[in-house]
């Protein structure tokens, strides 16, 4: 059977063609894969002809403005907004196959570059071009709503719901045209999505996770923003989901929490943290990286346990080395005052107030799924400032001056000279 040409209609098939058993049906199917294969490999083999011909250009292997025409024109060729946005997101992985073969390289490795070729964000193009043309965030808390901004701002022609308890969130960010529909009924705001990303509190996702296990499709995507993930990524690959889980970790936020503190929340050009579970294909990888770029962050695909392990002491224990400072500060403050102590302090001293200010609940949830981490880092450190308190009682210079000379060199690295 032909492949159906530009200009037929999606029913172009009469009703006397139409298979009307289960093995008809496949054996069409059958008849369609066979051509479609043989194109597919005909369009890779032209795509290496491209890049041989770009590379005696010196040009890049991305062309932005070309795949927005392709997916243009593919999207065009049915009047069905699910069908057309489904053989966009084929060509989309399309794309990724094709720069693979033309990098020679990992995908991963390829999206990850096609990401640093993106064009600025806002573009009439990128709005578009939507790697997921529906998205469901369930949680519109502070990390939610900032991602329900984000795709607001970028990608205005996606679709999205939102999911919370809390109807006022629902309400505020539909009348703020935030998302364009949502509620309470976490089955009902999934059903229809292609990204499905989970944004309540750590302890809540991995409730979600299970809760919606039973009702996924392999033609979804499920992410979370939680700040540990080896938990998380764990349930999903016992969960054996049919759909992809990737784990989530949006490196930016503040110490305020809820939805109405989400706008203000700078996210532009931060990391976004991905942890894939086992099973993860490396298409819906491709394709969650490039929905990233699109969304103007960056994408780092670590393991889980090494992200637990860096988090743990690159933001979970500054929190609570943040917390144990502030109590060391309130029992100060019961012996001069507050008023005294605030006086005097120091521009560092109040930005940490800053984190004195986080919410309690979250990071108990926090500590808890990272706690074999923290409580490493912790001890490791308290190892360290026994040590620095030795130095400093016997006044050993040199030894006060090597802990300094160590972590200078960190700091350089992170900051700069």
């Amino acid at each position: 059977m032909p492949l159906k040409r530009s200009g037929e209609s999606d029913s172009s098939t009469s009703g006397a063609e139409r298979p009307k058993t289960l093995d008809e049906a496949r054996k069409r199917i059958d008849e369609v894969d066979a051509e479609l294969s043989a194109l597919l490999c005909e369009r890779f083999l032209l795509s290496l002809e491209v890049a041989q011909i770009k590379a005696g250009l010196n040009l890049g292997i991305k062309d932005q403005a070309r795949e927005q025409a392709v997916l243009d024109r593919v999207g065009a060729a049915s009047n069905r907004r699910d069908i057309a946005a489904a053989i966009q997101a084929v060509y989309q992985n399309i794309f990724a196959c094709s720069r693979k073969l033309q990098h020679r390289e990992d995908p991963i490795e390829s999206a990850a570059a096609a990401s640093s070729q993106a064009p600025s964000a806002g573009s009439a193009s990128q709005n578009r071009n939507l790697v997921f043309p529906q998205v469901t965030i369930i949680g519109l808390g502070l990390i939610g709503g900032a991602m329900a901004h984000l795709l607001r701002r970028h990608l205005p022609a996606t679709e999205i719901i939102g999911c919370d308890l809390d109807e006022t969130s629902i309400k505020n960010a539909i009348a703020s045209e935030i998302i364009d529909d949502g509620g309470t009924d976490v089955v009902k705001s999934i059903s229809q999505s292609s990204l499905i990303v989970l944004a309540a509190s750590p302890e809540t996702n991995l409730a979600l996770l299970k809760q919606i296990a039973p009702l996924l499709d392999d033609g979804q995507i499920v992410i979370d923003v939680s700040s540990a993930k080896s938990n998380i990524v764990e349930l999903a690959r016992q969960l054996k989901l049919s759909a992809v889980f990737i784990g989530g970790h949006p490196l930016f936020g503040t110490e305020k929490s809820g939805f109405d503190a989400s706008a203000a929340v700078t996210t532009d050009g931060a990391m976004f943290c991905l942890s894939p579970a086992s099973e993860a294909s490396e298409f819906a990888l491709v394709r969650l990286i490039e929905w990233l770029s699109l969304l103007n962050l960056r994408a780092q695909v670590v393991d889980a346990k090494a992200h637990d392990q860096v988090l743990a002491r690159t933001s979970h224990v500054i929190q609570f080395l943040t917390i144990a400072l502030g109590v060391e500060l309130s029992y100060l403050a019961e012996r001069i005052g507050m008023q005294q102590i605030s006086s005097l302090a120091g521009p560092s001293v109040k930005q940490m107030g800053r984190l004195m200010k986080s919410p309690s609940q979250m990071w108990c949830e926090i500590a808890d799924q990272n706690k074999t981490e923290v409580v490493d880092a912790l001890n490791s450190l308290a190892e360290t400032l026994h040590v620095l308190s030795s130095a400093i009682e016997a006044g050993d210079k040199p030894a006060i001056k090597a802990l300094f000379d160590r972590a200078r060199e960190i700091g350089i690295t992170l900051h700069g000279e």
